[in-house]
């Protein structure tokens, strides 16, 4: 699987499938902020995700922000090892995925 996807699971969660990277993120980004509940938390397993890159964790780092401005609060389980590696690298931001 190379395209991404995400996959509602039901109105507070769902699942991102395939690669996660400078591509397909823009698409994937406009499908999770039209998915997420206006206010409520919502859960995003990234279980199925086979592939990504630091566009996957600017995604993260954005969807959480806008998400707080509508009142809805986003958490990330199944994180990938690599993307755990990513955010450390990346000054220490690992609390935010």
């Amino acid at each position: 699987m190379n395209k991404a996807a995400l996959t509602p699971v039901d109105e507070r969660n769902a699942t991102l499938s395939g690669v996660v990277d400078f591509d397909t993120v823009p698409a994937l980004y406009d499908q999770l902020i039209t998915w997420l509940p206006k206010a409520s938390d919502v859960t995003v397993s990234l279980q199925d995700v086979v592939s990504c890159n630091s566009a996957a964790l600017a995604m993260i780092v954005e969807l959480k922000a806008d998400a707080l401005k509508i009142g809805t609060s986003v958490s990330f389980v199944h994180v990938p090892k690599e993307l755990e590696d990513l955010a450390h690298l990346s000054c220490n931001a690992l609390h935010l995925i």
